[in-house]
Parts: C-alpha cells; structure tokens; sequence
C-alpha cells in the first residue's frame, strides 16, 4: 500500500474545478457514483484542464480553490493496474468498498482521449485488458484529485469562478475537438499495432 504523495503535507495547493455553476462549498452526494474515483468531490492543478472539462458544461463556468493539506490522509496512485482496475471498478458502477476510500483525497492519472477510449472498449468487452493496459502506459496522462471526505472539503477554500465565453471559450472547444480527433488516430494506430496490423471495429 502506498501511502505517500506528490505534495508536502504542510502545503497548500491551488485546485480548479469545471462545473455549470460557482460552487463555493461542494458537497460529495452530488457526484455519480461510476466516475474514476467514485463518489468524491474532483479537482486538478492544471488549471487548462478544469477549462476543457467547462466547455462541455452550459455555461461553462471553472472555480479555483485553496486545498489545504496537512492533516489530510493522502493515496497516490500510479499509471498501472491497480489504479486501471480500481477506474474499471469505479466506472462499472460497483460498491467499492476498498481501503482507498479511506483516505480524504486520492491523487492520480486521469484518461485522456486515447485512453477513454481503450477504458469505453475494454468495459464493453471489445478489447482485452492487455490492449487497455498497452494504452496506459503509452498515455501522456493529466492528474486529477478527488476529495472523498468531509474532512477534506473542510480544507478546500473557495477563491472565486470565472465564466468562460467569447474567444476563450471557442479556442477551448477547438483544442477539445482537435485532442478527440487526435486521441481517437492514436489509439486506433496502437490497436493496429497490437493487433498485429490487423484493424477491427470493435
């Protein structure tokens, strides 16, 4: 079990959040059960992330916070099986009841399009775990966290929200649509590749 993390306990990070709306104190209930980490309260550092995650809400609309974390029980998951399998869990809709969500905050890799993709394919039975796994280790992978405890939102601080529109919000949905497209040929060249040069629709 790995207990340890990317940050100084000590330390405060700055978090961001796409949503429709301000959110200045989240709640756990809200979120859907079959997401990455479960039932949790998501965030990301990188602040270009939460904006893509916006564009697809109406409005668009990201918030920033504190997370203020000494005092808080980290886990950090890696780009591997165990955190592969517990997303497989997650988005299957099971009650997982696991040590991990014990912890107030989970830190690790969230699918970027390619990978979302080999996740979508593999839960459908179209593709077998191997094929899934290849994708995540050939992934340039983005972090997310998400916050599993009441604790844990007691230590994240609302700073404010900010409306995307005009210029902003198109050059968003344009990088959006072109990371789907190119997500969509990698995976589909790396699926030839494991194959064996021999592409099916799965």
């Amino acid at each position: 079990m790995k207990t340890g993390n990317n940050f100084n306990v000590e330390s405060a990070i700055t978090v961001y959040h796409g949503s429709f709306i301000e959110i200045q104190k989240p709640v756990l209930d809200y979120s859907r059960k079959n997401t990455d980490f479960g039932i949790g309260f998501y965030l990301t550092k990188d602040k270009k992330m939460a904006d893509k995650w916006a564009t697809v809400k109406n409005p668009p609309v990201v918030n920033s916070y504190i997370l203020y974390l000494y005092g808080l029980t980290l886990y950090t998951f890696n780009a591997d099986e165990e955190w592969f399998d517990f997303v497989v869990a997650n988005r299957k809709g099971l009650n997982v009841d696991t040590i991990y969500n014990k912890f107030d905050v989970l830190f690790g890799p969230t699918a970027d399009d390619k990978l979302f993709t080999a996740l979508s394919e593999y839960l459908e039975g179209a593709i077998p775990k191997e094929l899934a796994l290849e994708m995540v280790s050939s992934s340039q992978l983005n972090h997310q966290l998400c916050i599993k405890s009441q604790k844990g939102l007691e230590n994240l601080k609302f700073q404010y929200s900010k409306t995307l529109k005009g210029k902003e919000l198109q050059d968003y949905i344009e990088q959006f649509k072109y990371d789907s497209i190119e997500g969509s040929n990698r995976y589909k060249k790396l699926k030839q590749q494991f194959l064996g040069g021999t592409y099916f629709n799965g």
